[in-house]
Parts: C-alpha cells; structure tokens; sequence
C-alpha cells in the first residue's frame, strides 16, 4: 500500500477538516456590541488539542498478500478550549483593551456585564 494511500492519512484529513469548519473567527473576536457611544468586542483564546491514529491488526498466519488484506483500525479526536481574555473597548476618548487575565478576572467579567447591561437598559 502506498503511503499517499493510507488509511490513517484519510483519518487525519477528515479530522483536520472537520476541526477547521468548527473553527471561525466569532469565537475569537466575538460579535460587537454597541452601547450608546461605545463599541464592546470580546476577545477570547481558543485551545485546540488534536490526536490521530491507527494500526493493523496481526494475525497468526498472514493472508498471501499481505500488505492489501491485514485489516485495519484508526482513530481520531479533538477538544478544544475557549476562554475570555478581555475586551475590545472603543469610544470617543479612544481604543483600549480590557485585559482579563489578571487574578480577579471573574470580577472584571461580572463588573463588565453589569455596565453593559446597564447602558443597554438606558438605551
């Protein structure tokens, strides 16, 4: 069997592509929000863990050609991991980043939401 012609190669593209269709920008740069004169964006990190593989099973007696015949089994996963980072905040006074990485990140998350929905209910 060739190499191009691998089973496992067929795993790994299936997996590669399916992977890639889960993955798009909003759950990177999340959609804006607009709240009077100020445009929120969030921003998170996104993990990717990916794992392929695969073998033939061995038999006491091969087959006459075994190469083609040894039955084969193969495998793949995935997981992934999305966590906030911060937010994009623009006004009229400018653009900055609200970083939520540091200790008290539920806080600032919580302290967000709360002025943002504050300044949609006076909308």
């Amino acid at each position: 069997m060739k190499r191009e012609d691998h089973p496992i190669k067929q795993i790994m593209e299936e997996a590669i592509e399916k992977i890639n269709k889960s993955i798009d920008v909003n759950k990177i740069i999340g959609n804006p929000i607009v709240t009077g004169e100020e445009v929120i964006i969030p921003v998170s990190k996104v993990s990717v863990g990916f794992v392929a593989g695969g073998g033939e099973y061995n038999q006491e007696k091969p087959p006459k050609n075994a190469e083609k015949e040894y039955p084969f089994a193969g495998g793949s996963g995935a997981g992934f991991n999305v966590s906030p980072i911060g937010f994009l905040i623009s006004n009229s006074k400018g653009t900055h980043f609200l970083d939520l990485s540091c200790q008290n990140s539920i806080d600032k998350i919580i302290n967000t939401f709360s002025n943002i929905t504050e300044k949609l209910s006076k909308k």
